[in-house]
């Protein structure tokens, strides 16, 4: 079949001067108060709410934020969102004894902070998916012993589920993909042994595993999608004599169909790629490899049959690694990876009422010679329902590794723009794109899962408190977000001012606060007030209650800088706190020890403490106060 294409859309990069998504350089106000106990109020009338960064319309936020900790290596991030625009992230974190737990992160207003998902064995490969109603289902290949397995586990109600396997033992299963219809029934694929394997989940119990059909010596990339009214549409690898070819399975009706071929047998077609828009019309991308070049090609499921391949790249180019996302009035955006001469760059083709374009250049990826062993370039793509499409991928230049992007919107597509500055090590960046407009995109950044945000709704910048407590009681924050006991990480947006109270539980006290939380103590010693100017830690102690408990008071002085804490802890002051109490046992002895900040020195105590060694011994008797002062070193 000759491969139509349609003049509908501009054919060269070069051509396009106004770039779609620029960096944020909007201020708009934002109110953010929650009303704070009584006490507060004397408190509040001498605060002016300042006002917080929002993105401009079709921006990125200048804002990048870790999402796994520092220390450790995190592998493999995948990410899904609802239609609510909450984000989820998994991703494997290298544990000891070799192993890779599996971590996850969520967006609602702000980043909730890196938990546990599945600690057992070796976790790879994840991939996500949300419900129409909010529920997220992870799955990926977990390895125990010396066999791979496929678990899954489903976030709603707050948590995570414990994790359960889906594939029978007895052969390694792995490459799980994961798909979702309208209804909220799940579909997972993966490969067992040479066999492609599918369990369904119909309102949240999984059916029993089926067989699809048979990759033989191919390595499968099993790949799924579903349409808003159920069907689901399969695709993987199978290999023979006679090459590598693409099969699909449709499950349609309560049943799945025999697999069919939909590449041309006797070719090698590698990579399959697969989304359905909301009528049930299919589109798989793949890139067949020739004997003097490597296409992407694509077929489409429309009316109950599949159409004949058809090329997408330029005959005599290298072109692979193909992605294809479908927007919400069934527009299909598909991307790949290509070699031009000596150059690395991102080419689309787009599929619209006139069949499809053909194929342009939206961004560069690197020269060979700085490319090195990668291969070709692996970029991603996500639509959302008014058309716009974003797509990420590495560059790699002189000064490094870099993700960058590129937005397709009112019929062109943008400059690129760098997320994330060339670095050692960026890699495997994803994308997903909300109804309203907003994208998420994550990398790796030196083993750190990175995230930043943007699109067409106004985004606030915001910052997350991490709060940390020992002994039995509580902490609550005005505005709503952190409860902990159970939810002790929270994100609130700049600028705002967030309170959090300390309740003890039964037969507690308070023993102190620490972190930022140093700075300000409100009566009776139970809450605190804290400025989202930056991210916050906060840790906060109880103690069983005893008529014996005695209070130290300390209070910074002087012009300089400097922190003081308290051994056993309990008492904690960092540079920006003036005043913090604890509470000790009576008898307790506790030492103070201070450290003067840059530029200050350490002058000496006063009230219960004397002398001007940086520590100081107290039996504590009675309650005390205790100062600290220090000071600026006088100019030559």
């Amino acid at each position: 079949m000759t491969n139509q294409v349609s003049p509908f859309e501009p054919s060269t990069f070069g051509d396009r001067a106004l770039p779609m998504f620029r960096l944020a350089n909007e201020v708009r106000p934002t109110g953010r108060f929650s009303i704070p106990p009584l006490w507060a109020w004397g408190v509040l009338a001498s605060l002016v709410c300042s006002p917080g960064r929002a993105l401009a319309e079709g921006s990125w936020s200048d804002q990048v934020v870790d999402l796994s900790a520092a220390g450790r290596i995190a592998r493999n991030p995948a990410a899904a969102v609802d239609a609510s625009g909450n984000v989820t992230v998994i991703w494997g974190l290298d544990h000891a004894n070799e192993n890779t737990i599996l971590q996850g992160n969520r967006f609602s207003t702000g980043w909730s902070g890196a938990i546990d998902i599945d600690g057992t064995g070796s976790n790879w490969q994840p991939r996500a998916v949300a419900e129409p109603a909010g529920a997220v289902i992870a799955v990926w290949e977990s390895k125990t012993g010396e066999q791979w397995a496929v678990r899954t586990a489903r976030f709603s109600n707050g948590g995570w589920s414990s994790p359960i396997s889906l594939s029978a033992p007895g052969l390694d299963a792995r490459s799980p993909a994961v798909a979702v219809d309208g209804s909220g029934n799940v579909t997972v694929v993966w490969q067992r042994g040479s066999t492609i394997q599918s369990a369904r989940s119909i309102g949240g119990s999984w059916e029993k595993v089926v067989d699809l059909g048979d990759a033989g010596t191919a390595t499968a990339s099993p790949q799924v999608a579903a349409d808003a009214n159920g069907n689901v549409t399969a695709v993987w690898e199978r290999g023979g004599d006679g090459g590598v070819t693409i099969q699909s399975a449709r499950f349609s009706e309560g049943h799945w169909a025999a697999p069919a071929e939909i590449s041309v047998p006797g070719k090698d077609a590698r990579r399959p790629n697969v989304a359905t828009d909301s009528n049930g019309n299919v589109t798989v991308v793949w890139e067949l490899a020739g004997a003097a070049d490597r296409i992407v090609q694509s077929a489409r499921f429309r009316a109950g049959a599949w159409t004949a391949p058809i090329d997408l790249s330029d005959a005599g180019a290298q072109a692979g690694k193909a992605q294809v996302a479908v927007d919400g009035t069934g527009n299909v955006t598909a991307v790949w990876g290509a070699k031009v001469g000596s150059d690395l760059i991102i080419q689309s083709a787009r599929f619209g009422n006139e069949g499809w374009s053909r194929p342009v250049d939206i961004g560069v990826a690197g020269k060979l010679e700085t490319w090195g062993e990668r291969g070709l370039p692996s970029p991603k793509v996500a639509s959302d329902r008014a058309g716009t499409a974003t797509v990420v991928w590495e560059r790699v230049d002189d000064r490094g590794v870099s993700v960058q992007s590129a937005r397709y919107a009112s019929a062109s597509w943008g400059a690129a723009t760098r997320l994330a500055e060339a670095g050692p090590a960026s890699a495997s960046p994803q994308v997903v794109a909300d109804d309203a407009g907003n994208v998420t995109a994550v990398w790796l950044n030196s083993g750190i899962v990175q995230s930043k945000r943007g699109g067409d709704a106004p985004q606030p910048r915001t910052y997350t408190i991490t709060m940390a407590k020992s002994g039995e009681g509580t902490v609550t924050s005005s505005p709503e977000g952190i409860d902990c006991g159970t939810v002790c990480n929270a994100a609130f947006e700049e600028g705002s001012y967030v309170f959090l109270f300390a309740k003890p539980g039964s037969g507690q006290v308070i023993g102190g606060w620490s972190g930022d939380c140093g700075q300000w103590i409100g009566p009776p010693k139970a809450s605190c007030m804290l400025t989202m100017k930056a991210n916050k830690t906060v840790s906060v102690s109880f103690r069983p209650a005893s008529a014996n408990t005695k209070t130290l008071q300390l209070i910074k002085k002087g012009k300089g800088t400097g922190t003081v804490n308290s051994e056993p802890a309990g008492l904690s002051c960092r540079e920006d706190c003036r005043t913090t109490l604890a509470s000790f046992e009576k008898g307790a002895r506790v030492t103070l020890t201070a450290a003067a900040g840059e530029g200050s020195r350490f002058k000496g105590w006063s009230g219960a403490c004397s002398g001007k060694k940086t520590t100081c011994v107290l039996k504590m008797g009675q309650s005390k106060r205790v100062g600290a002062i220090f000071d600026t070193y006088p100019r030559n």
